[in-house]
């Protein structure tokens, strides 16, 4: 594939997450959740996806190991997330939601679904799922 600076995935994905990201972290803060587009990331993984260790926060995410350690210590300090030592390897920590951090999402949850209406309003359902699709190709061969 020959690079085009206009229409490289690479620039372009990033430029859309950075973005979106930017739109939900303002959202929250208009309804006075001081959180960010990273833990909303965070949060709304252990929602779904329950006690996760560290490193699967990590490559779940694709954030770095200090990013994540630093989020989640603001979040535990919060009262949002518990961490726990896991039962067959002390050295690992299993990650989950605290009730606060599940009541947390619900509140976020229905600004993210807002701010990703908005922003998928006059893009086909067909094409949000093929774009979706291609991207998590993508994410498995980069």
């Amino acid at each position: 594939m020959k690079y085009n600076f206009d229409s490289s995935i690479g620039r372009l994905t990033q430029i859309v997450s950075k973005n979106i990201g930017a739109k939900i972290q303002s959202e929250f803060q208009k309804q006075s959740l001081e959180y960010t587009s990273d833990d909303w990331t965070i949060i709304a993984y252990l929602y779904n996806y329950k006690h996760q260790t560290q490193k699967e926060l990590v490559n779940a995410t694709g954030k770095n190991k200090v990013a994540i350690t630093r989020n989640l210590l603001k979040l535990e300090n919060k009262g949002i997330v518990k961490r726990e030592v896991k039962n067959t390897d002390k050295r690992a920590n299993t990650v989950m939601l605290t009730y606060n951090g599940v009541v947390l999402y619900k509140k976020m949850l229905v600004i993210v679904e807002n701010v990703m209406g908005n922003i998928f309003s006059d893009i086909s359902e067909i094409d949000a799922k093929l774009v979706s699709n291609i991207l998590k190709k993508i994410i498995k061969k980069a």
